[in-house]
């Protein structure tokens, strides 16, 4: 009961960092259309559709993993991961805010996005430690996960200068 599939026959311990990042991979996704499904009925849509974005890429992040392929080429919002964390480093210029000092009277999607990047931070963690580093474009990935959660709290907090999801 504690043995799982690794990669077709191979077994290894459900304690494995490859399992760990899994689950850790699919508690991320369950929570990104949790949040997706109540933006979108709370005619959210901007929000609800950059929450889909970010529910793909994890799609495409578990298949790399799970085949042990290259991730490939990849955007969310339009933007390759260089520009996200570009954005994600110079919020005041994109979107008139500095560092966001959280605060329990935020509005509820804020917060909520806030636990979303707090869970991004902790599967990064898990990536780095079950990828190596011929894996640096799932780590690169991963990475920008917790960056493009960060661009959606900033735009929302912020004057919305830039709005990356009112291009689309």
């Amino acid at each position: 009961e504690h043995w799982t599939s690794l990669w077709g026959e191979e077994t290894v311990r459900k304690d494995h960092p490859r399992i760990v990042l899994r689950g850790k991979l699919d508690t991320f996704g369950a929570q990104t259309m949790l949040l997706q499904r109540e933006a979108a009925q709370a005619g959210e849509v901007q929000l609800a559709r950059a929450l889909s974005e970010i529910a793909a890429l994890c799609g495409l992040l578990m298949r790399a993993e799970v085949l042990d392929e290259p991730l490939g080429a990849w955007k969310l919002f339009g933007l390759t991961p260089a520009q996200l964390r570009e954005r994600s480093h110079h919020t005041q210029a994109y979107y008139g805010v500095g560092f966001l000092q959280m605060d329990a009277e935020m509005e509820p999607f804020l917060l909520k996005l806030n636990l979303l990047g707090a869970q991004s931070r902790e599967m990064e963690v898990a990536a780095v430690a079950a990828l190596d580093e011929g894996h640096t474009t799932l780590l690169e990935a991963y990475n920008r996960l917790s960056s493009a959660i960060y661009i959606l709290m900033c735009q929302r907090a912020g004057e919305k200068k830039g709005d990356i999801m009112a291009k689309k």
